[in-house]
């Protein structure tokens, strides 16, 4: 099972803004595909795709990202997921990279994000083996902007957002069967070497 995670707050002032990017990605990806719509249950947002053969969900947090722990560990109590035959890709922003770029990696701390914070505050209740996290990180930061995150994480996204988000959809829906076959070190090569 593949589940795809975004990170980001519920409610209109949140919805297009930088620290939202993640959240942006996924439902601009799950549009393009033929899934179930999108259904609440308790503190997560959760859509399936029918249309490959390993099972594949779209989650999001009902409330804000920094209970991005909570919300997972709902979705993974309610679907009762196999630990081991389950794989997570958070998208998420970065304050530290620069606008137009991004990174995969495999696991890794926080860097003092708040929403990966509560992930893994609650990792003992997402039936995920650590070692199959990924984590898809978008920089949102504006150019030769230096000051601290709170100065623009809630600002509007920039045409350079914009267009990360559309080829960052290119890639998700281009590369996905090695997404779902597990071919992740194939996976973070094409994305890392895409890095704009």
């Amino acid at each position: 099972m593949l589940i795809v995670f975004g990170l980001g707050n519920n409610g209109d002032k949140y919805l297009n803004t930088k620290h939202n990017i993640g959240r942006i990605l996924l439902e601009k990806w799950v549009s393009l595909l033929d899934h179930t719509g999108f259904k609440t249950k308790n503190r997560f947002f959760a859509t399936r795709v029918d249309s490959f053969v390993s099972p594949l969900y779209f989650v999001l947090p009902t409330g804000f990202m920094n209970f991005s722990g909570e919300a997972l560990s709902d979705f993974s109590h309610f679907y009762k997921l196999d630990k081991k035959d389950t794989t997570l890709i958070i998208l998420q922003d970065d304050s530290d990279q620069m606008e137009g770029s991004w990174k995969l990696v495999q696991g890794g701390r926080s860097a003092g994000h708040k929403g990966i914070d509560s992930i893994h505050q609650h990792i003992l209740g997402i039936a995920v083996d650590p070692t199959n996290i990924w984590r898809l990180k978008i920089g949102i930061r504006p150019n030769l902007n230096k000051e601290k995150s709170i100065s623009f994480v809630l600002n509007r996204c920039s045409k350079t957002d914009d267009d990360a988000v559309d080829k960052l959809t290119e890639l998700c829906i281009k590369n996905f069967s090695s997404m779902l076959a597990g071919d992740w070190p194939k996976v973070q090569n094409i994305f890392n070497t895409k890095v704009q």
